[in-house]
């Protein structure tokens, strides 16, 4: 039988539950919010769970991760263009969030002064802005059904 202090060291272990490869390296995946990890190149996914980037090179990494069968929220109902898909739309959507995250610009905020930048998926990309120029990539995962957004700072 397991006490609590083993169940609580179980919820805690840092022992990833899957990763995904991408360009600028390895993102794993966690089980929960609890785990404590050095990376600040994260997000959540709409069930809670961690999802961490293991180099995320001085801060100049952003990550941010979308399941892409999830509703489009009714506010965001009119940043789609004619034909465009859940996944057209969460790509562009991880990204104005991984640019958001390294500038300390609130999402909203960038929404309002931004347009919201559609690239292919699985390609690298450049973005210039005011704030700077930005290199990136956005990952699809069909088995997790998630795409994953790996933003870094190329230059203020």
């Amino acid at each position: 039988m397991m006490v609590e202090s083993q169940v609580r060291h179980l919820v805690n272990d840092m022992t990833p539950i899957n990763e995904f490869e991408t360009p600028f390296g390895v993102i794993q995946l966690f089980d929960s919010r609890e785990n404590r990890i050095s990376s600040s190149a994260r997000s959540y996914d709409d069930g809670g769970r961690m999802y961490a980037l293991l180099d995320s090179q001085g801060g100049n990494v952003a990550i941010d991760v979308e399941r892409y069968t999830q509703a489009i929220p009714d506010i965001f109902i009119g940043l789609l263009t004619d034909g465009e898909d859940h996944i057209e739309f969460y790509s562009k959507w991880t990204i104005a969030e991984g640019i958001s995250k390294l500038t300390n610009v609130p999402i909203l905020e960038r929404l309002k002064s931004r347009e919201l930048h559609n690239f292919p998926l699985e390609q690298k990309f450049r973005i210039f802005e005011d704030e700077g120029e930005f290199e990136g990539i956005t990952c699809q995962f069909k088995e997790e059904e998630i795409l994953i957004s790996v933003i870094k700072r190329i230059s203020r």
